[in-house]
């Protein structure tokens, strides 16, 4: 016997809005992801959010189909085929989330460190007109002192207390524009994509209703003697 609403959901056209908020969100972070890779080749992978939108992508549009798969309950290898990728479409949200989570972090810490008071980027040649910005955090006028340690992944450096950053593919003024908005847009994606992720995973654990059960008469000769 089919089944036009596999996982018992109360809501069902809810859990579909939001799996396809999830693969509209999944697409945006991640189309962000590919212009900062093409933007700035050199940025590190924890400020290029690529891979928790194909994460949520993934996960919306796996979701959505367990949403509008037809189970059939008499088929045994295609109810057990139903329940593995059921359990992968929960395991790939929660995954989704969590990624939306850390990529939200880190584009806020980011972003809240490219816009302290104590920090001071500046071209890393004067005489070259695009050339490289090199930002210093936690900047100190008092400074002196030589680099304490070498490169640390190609492009930080510690000088005293303070550390610089390079953005090889970025002017300042671009750094101080287009980068900055491109963290800010990056944080609201991943934290709406996680919202919504969130919702999904609530509505789908927590508002289900008992399945349907179906009876049929039988009917029987009786003999009376």
């Amino acid at each position: 016997m089919k089944d036009n609403n596999p996982l018992h959901l109360l809501h069902p056209n809810l859990a579909k809005v939001l799996l396809i908020l999830q693969i509209l969100f999944g697409l945006a972070i991640t189309c962000l992801g590919l212009w900062i890779l093409f933007w700035a080749p050199s940025t590190r992978l924890q400020d290029n959010p690529y891979w928790s939108g194909v994460s949520l992508l993934f996960a919306g549009i796996l979701g959505l189909l367990i949403i509008r798969c037809r189970r059939i309950k008499r088929s045994k290898v295609r109810e057990n085929c139903f329940v593995f990728v059921k359990f992968d479409s929960f395991l790939l949200s929660l995954v989704a989330a969590l990624l939306c989570v850390i990529a939200c972090i880190c584009a806020t810490l980011h972003l809240v460190r490219l816009t302290a008071d104590d920090t001071k980027c500046e071209s890393s040649d004067i005489l070259v007109p695009n050339a490289s910005c090199v930002c210093v955090f936690n900047y100190n006028n008092n400074t002196q002192g030589g680099e304490k340690n070498a490169d640390f992944l190609g492009r930080f450096k510690f000088i005293g207390d303070n550390y610089k950053m390079e953005y090889k593919d970025l002017t300042c003024d671009e750094v101080e524009g287009g980068w900055m908005f491109l963290l800010a847009l990056s944080m609201v994606l991943n934290i709406l994509g996680c919202i919504f992720t969130l919702m999904y995973l609530c509505l789908v654990m927590c508002f289900r209703s008992s399945p349907e059960r179906y009876y049929t008469s039988v009917q029987t000769n009786v003999s009376v003697r």
